[in-house]
């Protein structure tokens, strides 16, 4: 900007800088009539208090009159009649949403490049996702694998100097990913998801669109394997599904696309990436507030840890699934997964090694073999009909509605099932440092009651 110029650096008592300036009338007036100028949130102490600023407005040193300039780089307010400017450099500033025509810069974003200077520092680049239906208790939560979730509007973004697509090798992924109208101010609304992640910049901007939504897609797995599975497990209902969260990578503000914003430490800039991702979301329910849970519950990465990891997964899809019926299948399914993960085994087998977790005598446990008979595949004794739940949806093609018409009777139902689930579930991640060996000899001490 020609007519501020940087005589030095002066600190300012609300920690930016001041700027005495040198004026050219004309080239101020030239400067004046680049427009159009927008209207921001000037909050420099990272307190509460913020001052609106426009175009002739006081500015809040209470001097006269002040014009605000938004640099490529900086936020520059000016005083013309006393030649005195202050000039505060983007870096130091997060952009949020004041409106949607109304974008706003407000101080104290979280600085990702000094949070993640290590990863930077050996080459990792930094992988910014939102998560749509996502509230979180604290500015950020922490979880393992170098995932850390912020707050809407607590991350620096501007540090990250985003970009346009226009260094894409391939012809249409600019086009496609730029129809979406994904930008920062987007993300900024947005609970985000961050991590260090591992990749060849050189090779990624030379993908197709298809491999941009296809890497999004396994950035997502990824964190949904090292630590969102395990959150949803432990704070999402079972049923009724109502405090599901959207997928890594997914937007409440455009329901149809998902993105993530890569950081490059080489060239210092970072890039957008958005698209069609996911075939579905979850509408239901409000989604989930997400609190602190210790490190330690998490299961490691044991042969064990691998499989309660797995198990995890298939209980996402049971939680997103909009079928009670499919619901039900899926976790009879999964129950038969945690009995035996390595091998397929009748239901008769695989119901021993649930109620050995779930019982805590040897009537309950013998109640439960029972009980099993009634979920899968019991025959009245007199007409040789089918009386059991799966044998009746799988086969005979009924929704569990018909089986079990009371909505009452049915959260009864799910309950019942996500015990059995939890009981295995929870042992396992217990012993997920262990291998399957290993842990078969601790899993045999729970058959007291078997035969």
């Amino acid at each position: 900007m020609d007519a501020v110029v940087l005589a030095k650096d002066v600190p300012h008592p609300f920690g930016c800088y001041a700027l005495s300036t040198v004026l050219d009338p004309k080239a101020f007036e030239a400067v004046e009539g680049s427009g159009p100028y927008e209207r921001y949130t000037w909050n420099p102490d990272g307190s509460d208090f913020g001052v609106d600023i426009e175009i002739g407005t006081a500015d809040p040193f209470n001097m006269d009159a002040c014009d605000l300039f938004d640099n490529d780089d900086a936020i520059t307010i000016v005083r013309p009649q006393a030649n005195i400017g202050y000039r505060y450099p983007k870096s130091n500033f997060a952009l949020v949403r004041k409106s949607k025509n109304a974008p706003s810069f407000v101080a104290g974003g979280t600085d990702l490049l000094e949070r993640y200077k290590e990863d930077l520092s050996i080459g990792h680049s930094l992988a910014l996702l939102p998560v749509s239906r996502l509230r979180l208790e604290d500015s950020e939560l922490p979880f393992p694998g170098g995932v850390t979730f912020y707050q809407q509007g607590k991350v620096d973004l501007a540090a990250l100097n985003c970009v346009p697509n226009d260094n894409f090798g391939h012809p249409l992924s600019k086009a496609k990913s730029s129809i979406t109208r994904v930008t920062i101010d987007t993300l900024n609304e947005h609970v985000l998801a961050v991590c260090p992640v591992q990749m060849v910049w050189s090779r990624f901007i030379s993908l197709s669109h298809t491999e941009h939504m296809d890497f999004i897609a396994d950035l997502s797995h990824k964190i949904d394997r090292t630590c969102f599975d395990y959150i949803l497990y432990r704070l999402c209902d079972f049923y009724p599904v109502d405090s599901l969260p959207g997928r890594i990578g997914s937007l409440d503000t455009h329901p149809m696309f998902s993105a993530v914003l890569l950081y490059d430490p080489q060239s210092k800039r970072s890039q957008i990436v958005s698209g069609s991702v996911f075939s579905h979301m979850v509408v239901r329910g409000i989604g989930l507030l997400l609190h602190p849970l210790d490190a330690g519950e998490f299961p490691t990465d044991g042969e064990v840890g691998r499989i309660a990891k797995h198990a995890l997964t298939l209980y996402r899809s049971i939680l997103e699934s909009s079928s009670h019926t499919s619901r039900f299948v899926q976790a009879m399914s999964l129950l038969e997964f945690l009995a035996f993960p390595d091998d397929y085994r009748p239901f008769k087998e695989v119901k021993k090694i649930v109620a050995s977790h779930a019982a805590r005598s040897e009537y309950e446990y013998r109640t439960i073999i029972d009980r099993f008979l009634d979920l899968t595949g019991k025959k009245d004794p007199v007409t040789n009909e089918f009386l059991g739940f799966r044998t009746r949806i799988v086969h005979m093609g009924q929704r569990i509605e018909e089986i079990v018409p009371r909505e009452i009777d049915r959260k009864t139902l799910f309950a019942e099932i996500y015990g059995y689930i939890r009981a295995m579930m929870d042992h396992m991640i217990a012993h997920s440092d262990l291998t399957f060996v290993e842990y078969g000899h601790i899993r045999r001490s729970l058959f007291r009651w078997s035969s």
